[in-house]
């Protein structure tokens, strides 16, 4: 009966997921530290009208802000802020 909530920030948790292709770690990181550049692909699209650029997904680790409670389920909810962020798979363990 409990609920929580987590924020995801664009720009700290997530980056754009259609940018520049970076050679080295000199390219922009989310600045959460919980955060890693899972993926960066590319598809016809970005081939044929901007070879430069990369499709990219990230990996976001969240801490359950209650631990000692088994979830049952999850809510991913837009604050229509113009951003689209997408859940690609989700992956819970015990702690």
């Amino acid at each position: 009966g409990s609920k929580a909530e987590t924020d995801i920030t664009g720009g700290k948790d997530v980056l754009d997921w259609w940018g520049p292709i970076y050679n080295s770690d000199a390219g922009p990181d989310p600045t959460s530290s919980d955060t890693l550049l899972a993926w960066a692909g590319s598809n016809r699209a970005i081939s044929d009208d901007s070879p430069d650029l990369s499709l990219r997904l990230y990996r976001t680790a969240f801490a359950n802000p209650h631990p000692d409670l088994e979830i049952s389920s999850i809510d991913y909810v837009s604050s229509l802020s113009g951003a689209s962020p997408f859940l690609v798979g989700l992956t819970l363990k015990k702690q």
